[in-house]
């Protein structure tokens, strides 16, 4: 989804990066239609250029991929831990997993035609530029669970694109 601020920027919505609060804010509710929203056609990646101002907001895939795992876990009332996760790569039950657990790249395709894109933590900064109240203060909702050496590089793995293309924009 895409969808248009206040201060005429284009947002293009990644899952678990802060979107849940944009919407809000924009005071789009759960299965709500929003003028200022259009769908992208084709594979998430496709992302038609038009000459507007595209901006975004990433995360750490680590951080993200624990953040993903908890939202799934809750939403769809499973209590998979992080290895169950990665031996379904590309094979979960849902579509709309799969869609979670995309890299942030593929939402993304090209940094250099975006106006500008904010880190998570810069997300107070991202509501001022763009005309936006505050609608919650995002609460860490993620268990505990063990992060072995081998579940980090499996991330870092499955998302090296997103390390290596966007990495400049993580403020961990």
């Amino acid at each position: 989804m895409i969808h248009l601020l206040p201060s005429g920027c284009e947002y293009v919505n990644i899952p678990k990066c802060g979107s849940q609060s944009i919407r809000a804010a924009l005071g789009i509710k759960a299965g709500d239609k929003y003028s200022g929203t259009r769908k992208r056609h084709g594979r998430v990646s496709t992302l038609y250029f038009n000459g507007a101002k595209y901006v975004a907001i990433v995360r750490d895939p680590l951080k993200r991929f624990i953040s993903c795992v908890s939202f799934l876990n809750r939403n769809y009332d499973t209590n998979y831990d992080y290895e169950t996760w990665i031996a379904m790569d590309g094979r979960y039950p849902t579509r709309r997993m799969e869609h979670h657990l995309r890299p942030q790249i593929e939402f993304i395709q090209d940094p250099s035609k975006f106006h500008r894109i904010y880190d998570i933590t810069e997300i107070g900064q991202f509501f001022t530029d763009h005309g936006l109240k505050p609608y919650h203060e995002n609460k860490n909702t993620s268990p505990e669970m063990e992060m072995t050496p081998e579940i980090i590089e499996w991330v870092h793995s499955k998302y090296r694109e997103d390390y290596e293309m966007l990495g400049e924009y993580f403020k961990t």
